[in-house]
């Protein structure tokens, strides 16, 4: 055997051995989802005030860096001005590895120092790809460290109050189980029987269920104009439940920018908010409505009938706003 033969044979051998490492690692199973209502439970229950505000911000855990400090001081100051109720996020909450255990300093240096002035009202988490870098379950034991992060599985669903009578359904996806191929350094692989049975379930929640508004969080685009595009996974079964089901919004990360895309032979309304700390160019894509670099983060105003949505800089500044009719 030859030199170079040596050295190929070698390096077949350690990318063997590093993707089997990877996938018996990533075969240990996930936290199971949750199957119950998970409206904050130990939290005090909003009053029906015939309005609900919320914020949703995305690929955000930089430990300050880039814009994160900046779109949490412009957070703040949406928080005391239009007195937001809760936030969402769209996935990628640590960068670059997610979490290790519930003690990583990354909770401190990503979240509870920046966030100090608005992480006081429940977040609701999401999943990106680059939490699956780290350890999930840690997530998910956080919230017993800190009531107001709300993580009790994977994907989970919870209802708030309107008015007295009518209530909105938030969904919380994990997208990530519908990509085939994540990259080695997150997973390796996707087991199809997992996104079949989260496709059940969703499609279950969705179903059952005559909220008077339906909103699903999810990591990856439907649609997008941003850096990596439509997620094309998604365009089947996965967007069949959203629009069977009658899903009134849908919200996303991934791409670091700010967008609004709208199919016209859809029923969905479809948003971005992936800006949380860093930002990068963008592409383009027949459904955009409104599509910007810029870092920040999306407010949405619910009331009967309608739904504000507004898009804000990092300065805190309205930079495009929509109204949804029911």
């Amino acid at each position: 055997m030859n030199s170079k033969t040596s050295i190929l044979f070698l390096f077949l051998w350690i990318l063997a051995t590093f993707s089997a490492c990877e996938f018996m690692i990533h075969r240990m199973p996930n936290p199971r989802p949750t199957t119950k209502n998970y409206s904050t439970e130990n939290q005090k229950e909003e009053k029906s005030r015939g309005e609900l505000r919320f914020i949703v911000i995305g690929d955000w855990g930089e430990k300050g860096n880039f814009f994160q400090r900046q779109v949490a001081s412009a957070m703040n100051k949406i928080r005391v001005q239009q007195k937001i109720d809760f936030i969402l996020t769209t996935g990628d909450n640590f960068y670059q590895t997610g979490v290790n255990d519930v003690n990583d300093p990354h909770f401190q240096e990503s979240f509870e120092k920046i966030y100090s002035a608005s992480n006081k009202i429940p977040w609701y988490i999401a999943l990106g790809n680059h939490d699956y870098m780290g350890n999930i379950q840690s997530l998910i034991d956080y919230s017993e460290k800190n009531s107001f992060w709300i993580f009790p599985s994977p994907y989970y669903f919870f209802e708030k109050n309107l008015t007295q009578s009518k209530k909105v359904l938030f969904v919380i996806t994990d997208t990530n189980e519908f990509i085939h191929f994540l990259g080695f350094r997150y997973r390796s692989y996707m087991r199809r029987d997992k996104g079949i049975r989260q496709l059940s379930w969703i499609n279950a929640i969705l179903r059952d269920n005559s909220s008077q508004w339906k909103i699903v969080v999810g990591h990856h685009p439907v649609y997008s104009a941003g850096n990596h595009g439509d997620t094309v996974s998604l365009q089947s079964e996965f967007l069949d439940n959203l629009e069977n089901n009658g899903v009134d919004l849908y919200f996303s990360g991934h791409d670091h920018d700010l967008q609004f895309l709208k199919n016209p032979s859809k029923r969905t309304n479809f948003f971005i908010s992936g800006a949380g700390s860093k930002v990068r160019e963008m592409k383009s894509n027949p459904y955009s409505i409104f599509a910007k670099a810029e870092a920040g983060f999306i407010v949405v105003t619910l009331k009967e009938r309608d739904a504000l949505v507004q898009f804000i800089d990092k300065d805190a500044k309205e930079i495009f706003r929509t109204n949804i009719q029911k």
